[in-house]
């Protein structure tokens, strides 16, 4: 069963058949493949923390665009946004607006509006 699994973490690793058939073979092949297999590993590894770091930044990103369209919507207007002094923006928003690139362009509805009418003109 375990082989199973690990061959599944493989596919979740977007590793292509090929590597996956090279691994399988590696392990056939016994002691003589482990440093092969060990490096597999910790490439995967490597690639799959710049994934779930980036994951995580999109995460951020869609909490605080939840934040943003609720307190939007409870205000009855996204102009709310430009009316909030920095002590009414939650301690945790205000950390994902920081590490948000370009965050006026993504979360300026005005900016974007203008950029649509722009496209479809």
């Amino acid at each position: 069963m375990e082989s199973i699994y690990i061959i599944e973490c493989l596919k979740n690793c977007d590793m292509s058949i090929q590597e996956i058939k090279d691994f399988t073979c590696w392990t056939l092949a016994g002691d003589s493949t482990i440093g092969q297999r060990l490096e597999l590993f910790r490439e995967k590894y490597s690639l799959l923390q710049e994934k779930l770091a980036k994951l995580q930044e999109t995460l951020d990103a869609v909490r605080y665009k939840i934040w943003f369209y609720e307190t939007a919507q409870q205000a009855g207007t996204i102009v709310i946004h430009d009316e909030l002094s920095p002590e009414e923006v939650p301690d945790e928003m205000q950390r994902i607006r920081a590490r948000m690139k370009h965050v006026e362009r993504f979360t300026n509805e005005k900016f974007l509006l203008e950029k649509i009418s722009v496209i479809n003109s």
